[in-house]
């Protein structure tokens, strides 16, 4: 009998029919007319295109981080959706809801670098939604029927929700820290090379750089590895360009650059010297303004580092106190370079779609005014040395001001904050010079900074 029963029972799974009656084809159409589930595949299509997008662009951390948080966002609030029903509780949606939660916290954590305390963060907005989306809907609703909830039926209703949704929040978050562990031994190892790495002394938007010695030089160096997770074809293209523009530059007040490649796994990387000092925001903070007569030294020197890439075509666009460091070689101290050419530009370059769109190049304190409109030439790196010239003078910026817009403002139409009015000592021509060129119209300026360092200098 039993044989019999089973007979028709396959029989309709294989010709695509439930015991109800009900065929697959009825089943897609309530998952595409159910709206838990309706918007989910061209949400799907659209994160994919967004990702290839975002792929190729040489965004910063903070934007991507962003990109992340309002995309998952968006989804949670498209699976919410049937608790805006009256009846959610009884409609099937709300099983594809929980489901839909779930499996999107775990793939996010999987497919997304990330740590373990943002997945969390980022993922807690949907048990704690449910969670009060279930306690309104159980004390205003009925559940089926007209009757009302047991209140012994609806905690382990609200409490086996939660459950599902903390085992799937406890396993995103193993799943991110597992991950990320992986990506960082993986990253560590292919950063290896023939390199020895050590420890990490710094980084920014494009990378981080760590202490290396080269396996058969036994060379000490500073190695510079480019963020796998940013990895793109335009974020690698301005990599490339940044290393060989460096590698041009052989002044001895410019970091030298030895080598640069990438790793079988394609992490690219640059070695360049190991410097033993503090950069000029380290030191000022550390032991306040500067003498007249080390500020002309350290603005001297920059402008020899600055006059052989102009006359290279280049220009560096982001000169401000953490990219000038003094360090000590060949037993003679206050020895500048010049730091990090990620920003450069290279006035030869005929490919302008390097530089991301609408995005400003440079710092707010020390930035040109012309750099908001992209007619950037060697006179903007003049500017900011003089801005950093105040800036040693003073231990101030050269203008008041306290965020980016205002910054940004100030450059376009204020006059500086003349150093003598806060240090007396600065003498009145080297005071003329400096506000010479912080002229809002670069044609104000020295020609170059080679004359430039030629007035600086006795």
């Amino acid at each position: 009998m039993a044989e019999e029963n089973a007979v028709p029972y396959v029989r309709s799974v294989l010709v695509a029919r439930t015991l109800s009656g009900v065929t697959i084809a009825d089943g897609l159409d309530e998952f595409v007319r159910n709206p838990s589930t309706a918007g989910i595949l061209p949400l799907a299509v659209a994160s994919t295109f967004a990702w290839l997008y975002l792929r190729q662009r040489a965004l910063s951390a903070r934007l991507l981080i962003t990109v992340d948080f309002l995309l998952l966002q968006a989804i949670f609030a498209l699976a919410l959706v049937p608790y805006l029903d009256h009846f959610a509780f009884s409609s099937p949606g709300h099983v594809t809801c929980l489901a839909t939660l779930a499996i999107v916290i775990l793939v996010r954590a999987t497919a997304v670098p990330s740590s373990g305390l943002r997945t969390f963060i980022f993922s807690l907005p949907a048990p704690v939604t449910i969670l009060v989306a279930q306690l309104h809907h159980g004390a205003i609703y009925s559940f089926q029927n007209g009757e009302q909830y047991s209140a012994r039926y609806f905690a382990e209703y609200v409490a086996l929700n939660q459950v599902l949704l903390g085992a799937a929040l406890l396993g995103a978050v193993t799943a991110s820290q597992v991950t990320s562990g992986l990506r960082m031994r993986s990253y560590k190892a292919a950063r290896l090379g023939p390199y020895e790495l050590g420890r990490r002394i710094g980084g920014g938007s494009m990378g981080d750089v760590f202490e290396a010695t080269h396996a058969m030089l036994k060379r000490p160096t500073a190695l510079k590895l480019l963020r796998p997770e940013i990895t793109g074809e335009r974020t690698l293209k301005r990599f490339e360009q940044e290393v060989q523009q460096a590698s041009r530059l052989t002044h001895r007040n410019t970091v030298s650059i030895y080598d640069y490649g990438r790793t079988g796994a394609g992490v690219f990387y640059y070695a360049m010297e190991l410097l033993d000092g503090a950069n000029l925001r380290e030191l000022v903070e550390r032991d306040g303004p500067f003498s007249v007569e080390r500020t002309i030294r350290i603005l001297a020197q920059t402008c020899g580092a600055l006059n052989e890439a102009h006359e290279k075509g280049i220009v560096h666009r982001d000169i401000k106190p953490e990219n000038l460091m003094l360090c000590e070689q060949g037993g003679e101290r206050d020895v500048l370079k010049v730091l990090d050419f990620g920003l450069l530009k290279d006035l030869r370059s005929t490919d302008s779609g390097l530089s991301v769109d609408g995005v400003v190049i440079g710092s707010p304190e020390t930035m040109a005014p012309e750099t908001l409109s992209g007619e950037v030439t060697h006179r903007a790196d003049l500017y900011s040395v003089c801005a950093v010239g105040c800036y040693l003078l003073t231990g101030k910026p050269i203008f008041a001001a306290k965020t980016v817009g205002e910054f940004l403002q100030a450059h376009q139409f204020e006059d500086p904050i003349p150093p003598s009015t806060l240090n007396p000592a600065v003498p009145a021509e080297l005071e003329a010079l400096l506000l010479r060129n912080l002229q809002k119209d670069p044609a104000d300026r020295h020609s170059d900074a080679r004359s430039l360092r030629d007035e600086l200098l006795p």
